[in-house]
């Protein structure tokens, strides 16, 4: 039975992009619609990217006739695969028949870009439902002791500390996000804004620190569940602007603990650990 991974991550393989073809001239927002009513019948779509055909892309020349051509981006290869043989050669806009084909847009670093929480929202509702996974707020506190600028300006942080519950997975995650903006103060009523902003943008980091934790697996025939990646590491941490030093770090020990006295003073390693599986392009 084929499986595949999903992270709550922006999609950068080719095998889950496709690129369209001659397509005709029409108006823009009409062929944008057009492509994301016919591709999003064969799964969730992260975006539909439309450009005019009178350059090049990622390197590649691509034909000066006028008309448009077009990134289609799936968060699932196989929908991604069931799409590009249905519609290649079969897909009509006005007298043209385009062509799709997978993607081949250079290569990148492979870094991991966490999605924007409300793709996460969507991404999580699709596969899960909209009552498969509910959150709550555990921590928004502000850091009283954060380094203040001087003068006339004022600098507010906040953390925030949130947990995800998947309700009929029996699983639960928590993430953390931090966010800081400087404002005046002599300027009570742009005090107030900054704080809504700072708190919000906070939670929302937190949110999607939690939701990169998540891996969706889906199985061919339908079924699917969801499991906590322990292996992928808090790069988000760092983007959140969470100091590491001010975060609790528990270290399994291999043998029982020593009289303090006896104790020695001994470096301990940092543990890089692999990702739990990363989908590569098949060539």
């Amino acid at each position: 039975m084929n499986i595949e991974i999903i992270e709550f991550a922006i999609p950068t393989c080719n095998r889950k992009n496709l690129f369209v073809t001659n397509i005709p001239t029409q108006d823009e927002l009409l062929v944008y619609d057009l492509l994301y009513r016919t591709f999003s019948k064969y799964g969730l779509l992260y975006e539909v990217q439309v450009f005019p055909a009178t350059g090049c892309n990622a390197g590649r020349q691509v034909n000066e006739s006028p008309g448009y051509y077009a990134f289609v981006k799936f968060y699932s290869y196989r929908s991604a695969l069931r799409a590009k043989e249905e519609q290649n050669n079969r897909l009509s806009i006005g007298s043209s028949t385009c062509k799709v084909a997978f993607a081949k847009r250079r290569k990148g670093d492979n870094q991991v870009t966490t999605l924007f929480l409300a793709k996460c929202q969507e991404l999580a509702s699709y596969y899960l439902g909209f009552n498969g996974w509910s959150s709550n707020i555990q921590i928004l506190e502000e850091d009283k002791e954060c380094v203040q600028p001087g003068g006339d300006l004022k600098k507010i942080k906040y953390f925030c500390s949130v947990r995800l519950d998947l309700t009929n997975q029996n699983l639960s995650c928590d993430g953390v996000g931090a966010w800081e903006e400087t404002c005046s103060k002599t300027d009570v009523a742009s005090q107030g804004g900054v704080l809504a902003k700072v708190q919000k943008t906070a939670h929302r980091r937190a949110m999607e620190h939690a939701f990169s934790k998540l891996v969706i697996i889906s199985l061919s025939n339908g079924k699917v569940s969801v499991e906590v990646n322990t292996t992928r590491t808090d790069q988000i941490l760092r983007d959140n602007m969470v100091d590491e030093a001010q975060l609790l770090k528990v270290n399994e020990l291999e043998e029982a603990p020593v009289a303090e006295e006896d104790r020695e003073e001994a470096d301990i390693d940092d543990i890089n650990m692999q990702v739990l599986q990363e989908l590569e392009d098949p060539d």
